[in-house]
């Protein structure tokens, strides 16, 4: 039978046909349901704001001779979401190139579940694409994770996500509704060693001072390019 989709709170209005002559023919339905209608071959069942999740219409059909015939017409009800954001999951701050993060993308009172898909975006290119096989007609709050990892020093990265409903091909196509962008700064993490073939056996001299404006001079460069420094060790010796 046909499939009937209908955004939250619009109207709705099905023809029920037949080419036969029937005794009689009606709608079974919650709202809007019509009595048996005798020597007629349709009957239409209207609605002026539909808001039951659940609603399920029968078209039924008397013949002449023989028993009753039904059919179920199938009706998505639809919402588009109150909201869709996104945001670090257990972190704040900068990210280190090489650990694993994850970002959320909450999504607000949406319905169908099933007919969400979900995109994530990794500046303009789509990195993931999440569905979800639950049967939940009423609206619901729902929650996208994106586990990504930074494999080489990229800076500032912006991420976003977004929702849409995607009710079949010839259906409607509600407006996709995108989070604001979360721009996330990438860090290298950098392990450095300034170690000389040392004997530390043998008496030296090194001037304190001098190697800890060196260090954190280069410390101070390398942070302005966008990497942090998480150690050094300097070994410093006379040997030969």
């Amino acid at each position: 039978s046909e499939l009937v989709v209908v955004r939250y709170g619009d109207s709705v209005s099905v023809n029920c046909t037949t080419s036969t002559d029937p005794e009689g023919m009606g709608w079974e339905v919650t709202f809007g349901g019509i009595g048996l209608q005798e020597n007629v071959n349709f009957v239409t069942w209207t609605v002026g704001s539909l808001m039951d999740w659940t609603i399920e219409p029968k078209c039924y059909i008397n013949p002449q001779n023989g028993s009753q015939c039904t059919e179920i017409l199938p009706v998505i009800l639809y919402k588009t979401p109150d909201s869709v954001s996104i945001s670090p999951l257990s972190h704040s701050g900068p990210m280190m190139e090489g650990k694993e993060y994850q970002l959320q993308c909450d999504i607000q009172n949406i319905a169908p579940l099933q007919n969400l898909v979900v995109r994530w975006y990794k500046g303009n290119e789509t990195i993931e694409t999440q569905t979800f096989n639950d049967s939940t007609k009423k609206p619901v709050n729902i929650s996208s994770t994106l586990t990504l990892t930074h494999r080489s020093y990229e800076g500032e990265v912006e991420y976003r996500c977004e929702a849409e409903l995607d009710l079949g091909p010839e259906e409607p196509k509600p407006t996709a509704l995108s989070s604001k962008p979360l721009n996330v700064t990438v860090y290298l993490i950098l392990y450095f060693s300034l170690i000389t073939d040392a004997r530390w056996d043998e008496p030296f001299n090194y001037d304190y001072y001098f190697l800890r404006v060196v260090g954190l001079s280069m410390a101070a460069v390398l942070f302005i390019l966008g990497i942090m420094v998480i150690s050094c060790e300097c070994h410093v010796g006379t040997g030969k």
